[in-house]
């Protein structure tokens, strides 16, 4: 194997079906890691940014908090789209956000008040477990009954609360 700028070159021994096998195998990899290139936007389909995050990540939060920090990107379906130069801070985004998911699992959270608590980390930079106090104090996070902390309202606007009430 060699590589030479954005090329990788690839020789394979054996014979004639173990080497349409292993070509059919680097396409396969190829495919799932591709970024679509396109008048200065990149595309990367779900699959390939849960594996460079290395979690399932909500995309309706990564969107979300991208949003809000500036990062021009859209995510529809199975793919998000994004300004070509802003690919890698979407990517580290993803890696962030699955990270504090990793920091939050075993907290007694639903689901709307863990995208809530990351979402406003993520925007905030503050870690997630650090913002539980704040967030119960104003009623942004509230118990339900099954005594986990739940988003008053939808996780969006909790975290949208929660952000303002960071940053005043």
């Amino acid at each position: 194997m060699s590589m030479q700028g954005d090329t990788i070159r690839i020789q394979v021994y054996g014979g004639e079906t173990q080497i349409r096998d292993t070509l059919i195998a680097l396409k396969r990899l190829l495919n799932e890691y591709k970024v679509e290139k396109r008048r200065g936007k990149a595309s990367i389909r779900r699959e390939a940014l849960y594996r460079h995050a290395g979690l399932a990540v909500p995309l309706d939060v990564l969107d979300y908090a991208a949003k809000r920090l500036g990062i021009e990107a859209t995510v529809e379906g199975d793919e998000a789209t994004v300004r070509e130069d802003q690919l890698d801070a979407l990517l580290d985004l993803a890696v962030r956000l699955a990270n504090m998911l990793n920091e939050t699992r075993g907290f007694p959270l639903t689901t709307s008040g863990r995208k809530a608590l990351v979402a406003a980390s993520l925007v905030t930079g503050l870690e997630p477990l650090k913002l539980v106090e704040a967030a119960e104090d104003e009623g942004i996070l509230v118990e339900d009954e099954r005594g986990r902390l739940t988003a008053a309202g939808s996780w969006r606007t909790a975290a949208d609360r929660l952000i303002k009430l960071l940053r005043a």
